[in-house]
């Protein structure tokens, strides 16, 4: 982690302190891995965007599917283009917050535990 990183880094958060971390900052930045060319959704996403924080994480093939991109949350390509991002949601509270509420929305009305886990049923069943 780069000094600067370091100075604002707080030390890990488990369980419900997790959740109130979450819904407390102001951007979460989620990295699933470059060179990774597919989609594999992490926790992470479905975390963040239910406690209402903007998301902002790495675009992924399939990830429009789960999320309205830059409206529910927010993608990057590549660490420049996220730093720039999330300067700009910083400087831009009121969109910040906006997309935080719109991924909170999407999340609870299409992503909750019972639907993933339907969703993953489907798919096995589908190959069977």
């Amino acid at each position: 982690m780069t000094s600067s990183l370091r100075r604002h880094a707080q030390p890990a958060a488990y369980g419900l302190e997790m959740y109130s971390v979450l819904r407390a900052s102001d951007v979460s930045i989620n990295f699933q891995g470059w060179g990774v060319d597919y989609f594999v959704p992490n926790m992470r996403l479905f975390e963040t965007t239910g406690m209402g924080a903007c998301m902002v994480t790495d675009a992924k093939p399939g990830l429009d599917q789960l999320f309205d991109l830059e409206r529910e949350i927010v993608t990057y390509r590549n660490p420049e283009e996220c730093a720039e991002k999330v300067r700009w949601l910083l400087d831009h509270p009121a969109e910040r917050a906006a997309i935080g509420a719109a991924g909170q929305r999407r999340t609870l009305k299409d992503h909750t535990l019972r639907d993933r886990v339907n969703g993953l049923v489907a798919q096995i069943e589908s190959r069977w």
